[in-house]
């Protein structure tokens, strides 16, 4: 965690987010859901200056420890992250659909 700069300032922004599963289920116990969230992460990082310095799941609640430019307030960060995570269901939907035809 160091001091990032920008034009005419100089930051150390961290936020802790945290994500639950409706009704708390024991959904993000299965890797591959836990690994398809951090390449939604990797990706967002990539589009956006955010930067994930943690990710972490307890099976109903994600953990999200999340570096960002003083332009972005918390709910733009968290904003950013659900459209972004919803944009890339609908992908994999489509190829999935894709592949069968419909």
């Amino acid at each position: 965690m160091e001091l990032r700069h920008v034009n005419h300032c100089v930051y150390k922004i961290r936020y802790h987010m945290v994500f639950c599963v409706k009704y708390r289920k024991k959904l993000l116990l299965d890797i591959e859901l836990v690994n398809f969230l951090k390449n939604i992460c990797f990706e967002i990082s990539e589009r956006y200056c955010f930067e994930f310095d943690a990710i972490g799941s307890d099976g109903d609640h994600v953990h999200l420890f999340v570096g960002a430019e003083p332009k972005y307030s918390p709910s733009k960060v968290m904003q950013n992250y659900v459209q972004n995570q919803g944009n890339q269901e609908e992908k994999e939907a489509y190829q999935q659909m894709k592949i069968f035809d419909f």
